[in-house]
């Protein structure tokens, strides 16, 4: 029997972390070629071959950052429909969150009652103590 080389947990899990780079690396470098393409057009001669020569090898960059992402969401993809395919329950984390009790405001904050004579800005009446 064959194992799935994406088959547990921590391997998915690392294959999707490289696509997030891959793609987060992709948007990066497209805002950094858009201010250089910016530059460009407002540098003297002199400047723009030098700019021209960054965004050329930025664009490799780019591309090379592009391609990844675009092979590495096909192989989840593959990856994905192999294991339905071959009646595979998908790897599941049971997340179960535990209450801490020495925490008052653990899930939500605790709300103001509704006529708190020592704050006037939370009394119903709005009027003062006095």
């Amino acid at each position: 029997m064959s194992i799935d080389p994406e088959s547990t947990l921590e391997q998915r899990i690392a294959r999707l972390e490289e696509l997030a780079l891959a793609q987060a690396q992709g948007f990066v470098l497209s805002h950094h070629l858009q201010q250089m393409e910016q530059l460009a057009a407002a540098a003297p001669d002199a400047e723009r071959t030098e700019l021209a020569e960054k965004m050329r090898f930025t664009e490799r960059q780019w591309e090379r950052a592009k391609t990844l992402s675009q092979q590495l969401t096909q192989e989840l993809f593959q990856s994905v429909e192999r294991r339905k395919s071959a009646g595979t329950k998908p790897n599941v984390v049971d997340l179960q969150t535990r209450r801490d009790p020495t925490l008052s405001t653990e899930h939500a904050p605790r709300q103001a009652r509704r006529n708190n004579t020592h704050n006037p800005l939370l009394r119903i009446d709005g009027g003062d103590e006095s």
